[in-house]
């Protein structure tokens, strides 16, 4: 691309990165859409770990899960944003 020539895209590197938003809670929020992946500790015994994904603006999940591992629940949570966002 020329110095100037505005024609050309570049394609940019979007980070995913999990927040705790309190001592149970942790989300994920993809900018360029405003999807978001949800993980609660529900403190069960089986499943233990409940997470969603969740469209901008959307309150019902298109897709959601329990597990009895945080590391699973993030690694599932998070291939279910990414999924959502390339389609």
């Amino acid at each position: 691309m020329q110095q100037g020539d505005k024609s050309g895209s570049v394609d940019a590197i979007v980070v995913l990165t999990w927040r705790k938003v309190s001592p149970s809670a942790h989300i994920m929020v993809d900018p360029r859409n405003g999807a978001r992946a949800v993980i609660r500790n529900t403190g069960a015994d089986a499943g233990r770990f409940l997470w969603s994904v969740l469209a901008a603006g959307e309150t019902d999940p298109m897709a959601d899960g329990r597990t009895d591992d945080l590391a699973q629940a993030q690694s599932l949570a998070e291939a279910a944003l990414r999924a959502y966002t390339e389609n």
